[in-house]
């Protein structure tokens, strides 16, 4: 989108009543335009900082439990421990699988979704603050947390169908950054605390109602056919929600084969190599601290996907099938180097930790990209709204897979 600047227009015409609110129309606008883009950014930001914060907060949950004090000391040839922190990643995505499913058949209902959100967001850091002795509210909060960004990640994404194409680009863009903003902003606030930190995580979900009803304009008659279409389909859920049901049912095969399966792969590798081999690598400590590798690795991995989520507009892939072949190659590298330890460069696995980080974050855009070009109006929101079951569902065995993965490692004998 373009606009040309006033300077370029003779003075006589800029003079002229009907030039000057032309002018102010087309202020309003760019203007209009503006904010969408910046509400979305901030929107995906908000909606993923949560994962990413409790993903590297995972070891002082278990610690703060004190359930596993004794456990956590027993070390194996390879100097690590059996029990991983992937119980926090499963706590998390066992409801996000749920919730993804059952989401795509309720209607849409954006301000009551957001609400809801936020309020489990809040919720669920309170109960992770109060965590002292038992791990049990801790991952009660954590799939609260869990359902709140399931929840509004799939509202969000329904949603952008109301808006110029290239919210999609802002919204992906904003969640790649959220990895880097996650990591960093738990690693800040824990030098004041475990429970301060939580307690100040909570500022997320009300920053991002903030984003939605304050900066994000309201869908306004330039939109009017997606909300005719989108009032006509949430009348018709209403009024028939048994024949609304088949109909979205017979979408299913369709959503599973096209999209839910290529992403949902993809999800599986990279979530498999961050969780289940990051952290068994062996590498010289020349350049950096075997205990800082790991979290570098995984700001290599967020840069990446940063990058890729950001560059829609620039590279549009439609076959995403390529980008999960090309992580297969990844998966084998990273799982045999974890095994064996042939790779005792640093750089090296930094950098293929980035380029992981672009084809997730490619395949991940691409894929909602291809949604809104492709797929009939209304279907997109449905179809939008499945494809994130394949996300988590991907998330949930890469959880399990590490699990065993790690285990079965840290026994082997050092090669």
């Amino acid at each position: 989108m373009f606009w040309h600047s006033d300077d370029d227009v003779p003075e006589d015409i800029r003079e002229n009543e009907a030039y000057i609110n032309l002018s102010r129309e087309n202020r309003s606008i760019r203007r209009r335009y503006c904010k969408m883009i910046i509400a979305f950014f901030f929107l995906g930001t908000c909606n993923y900082v949560n994962l990413f914060a409790l993903t590297t907060a995972a070891a002082d949950i278990i610690d703060v439990s004190g359930q596993y004090d004794n456990v956590n000391k027993t070390f194996y040839p390879r100097n690590c421990t059996e029990r991983s922190t992937a119980i926090v990643v499963l706590a998390w995505v066992i409801p996000a699988v749920s919730i993804s499913l059952v989401i795509p058949f309720v209607p849409m209902l954006v301000n009551v979704r957001i609400l809801l959100s936020i309020i489990l967001a809040v919720i669920g850091y309170v109960l992770i603050a109060s965590t002292i002795r038992s791990l049990s509210p801790a991952l009660f909060g954590i799939m609260m947390l869990s359902i709140s960004d399931v929840l509004a990640e799939a509202t969000l994404l329904q949603y952008t169908n109301y808006y110029h194409g290239n919210v999609i680009t802002a919204f992906a863009s904003g969640s790649g950054l959220s990895g880097i903003v996650g990591a960093l902003s738990y690693t800040f606030l824990a030098q004041y605390g475990y429970r301060s930190a939580m307690l100040s995580l909570t500022s997320v979900p009300i920053l991002m109602g903030l984003f939605f009803w304050v900066l994000l304009p309201i869908p306004n008659e330039i939109d009017r056919q997606a909300i005719a279409i989108q009032r006509s389909f949430n009348d018709n859920e209403l009024l028939s929600p048994w024949k609304t049901f088949r109909r979205k049912y017979a979408l299913v095969p369709k959503v599973f084969y096209k999209y839910i399966t290529p992403l949902g792969s993809m999800y599986l590798f990279e979530y498999f190599i961050n969780q289940g081999t990051f952290e068994l690598q062996n590498q010289a400590e020349t350049v950096v601290l075997k205990h800082f590798q790991y979290r570098w690795f995984q700001v290599s991995y967020q840069v990446g996907v940063f990058i890729s989520k950001s560059s829609v507009n620039l590279i549009y892939i439609r076959k995403i099938w390529i980008l999960t072949c090309l992580q297969i190659v990844n998966v084998l590298i990273f799982t045999t180097s974890a095994v064996y330890w042939y790779i005792g460069n640093f750089w090296i696995l930094a950098i293929m930790a980035f380029e992981e980080g672009l084809l997730g974050g490619a395949a991940y855009v691409n894929t909602f990209m291809k949604i809104r070009i492709e797929e009939a109006d209304d279907e997109k929101q449905f179809i939008s709204s499945l494809t994130c079951f394949g996300n988590n569902a991907g998330v949930m065995v890469a959880a399990l897979l590490a699990i065993l993965m790690h285990n079965y490692v840290c026994k082997l004998p050092v090669p």
